[in-house]
């Protein structure tokens, strides 16, 4: 934009104020007929019109706009009536109702098809680092069945001993699931499924395996000297003269160097942790 568009657009201020008054024109024509932009516009017009006026003005304006161009009310469309028929060959290359192309139709599965997948990783190995040299975290392998089209992918597929299940004794009680009995999740004849609880599937388990109760002992075991072991480094460190925090009930005021959870003279769940700073200062945290 040139400096003599700004000049010209100065001058002619009052008449631009004047014509907007009078709903004449327009923001939109006057930038295209001063070829300007519209901050500079705007800029003239609030030196020679009120806000409170220009707010007026600019709702009648945008109430206007387009109304030479609308259609008038009760008008009738010349094709009212007539349906659009496409030539040449669109009939055949459009799209049929239920059909699917690229991607999504070479991945696709009809329903009846069955396919083997592994198990997902429980909870407490997803983030769990394998060392260098283990083998792979063990997965079973299961047959799954696809049931129906419609609807999420997880509910369209459900596992194959669980179709055959319901299919011969009806749908499985609520809390119950499907199990193999001699451990192998391939295995899917009717002989070695069970429907069970969760207690009923762990005395499955230590029925499979004997060394198994021997083997959860250990680890519930391990676990706690890990979490004992972490205990007493905590006190340890909470205990030294450089931490500035310590432990005390607020109704015997009975003073720990580690958090008990409980007093231990009183019995109450009344311990609070208190700054050493804080306490000399007579305030608590």
């Amino acid at each position: 934009m040139y400096r003599s568009n700004v000049d010209i657009i100065v001058r002619d201020g009052p008449k631009i104020a004047h014509r907007l008054r009078t709903l004449e024109t327009s923001v939109t024509q006057l930038m295209a007929e001063y070829h300007c932009a519209h901050n500079t516009i705007i800029k003239v017009i609030r030196l020679h019109i009120p806000l409170h006026e220009w707010k007026v003005i600019r709702r009648k304006l945008q109430a206007r706009g387009g109304i030479n161009t609308r259609f008038p009310k009760g008008i009738i469309p010349w094709n009212k009536g007539l349906h659009f028929v496409a030539g040449g060959r669109s009939a055949e290359t459009r799209f049929k109702p239920g059909q699917i192309r690229g991607s999504a139709a070479r991945k696709y599965k009809p329903v009846g098809s069955i396919t083997i997948r592994k198990d997902p990783l429980p909870m407490r190995l997803r983030h769990r680092k394998r060392k260098k040299g283990m083998p792979p975290w063990p997965r079973n392998l299961r047959r799954y069945i696809k049931i129906k089209d419609t609807g999420p992918p997880q509910y369209c597929w459900i596992p194959y001993a669980k179709y055959l299940w319901e299919k011969t004794f009806g749908p499985v009680p609520a809390g119950c699931f499907i199990v193999h009995i001699d451990g192998n999740t391939l295995n899917d004849s009717l002989g070695n499924l069970h429907c069970v609880d969760r207690a009923g599937h762990l005395a499955l388990q230590l029925a499979r395996d004997p060394d198994m109760r021997r083997k959860m002992i250990s680890s519930s075991m391990r676990t706690r000297r890990k979490n004992r072991k972490a205990r007493m480094l905590h006190r340890k460190a909470v205990a030294s003269p450089s931490c500035g925090f310590r432990w005390e009930c607020s109704n015997c005021f009975a003073d720990y160097n580690y958090d008990p959870i409980r007093c231990i003279k009183c019995g109450r769940y009344s311990i609070v942790k208190v700054s050493i700073r804080g306490r000399q200062a007579g305030r608590a945290i």
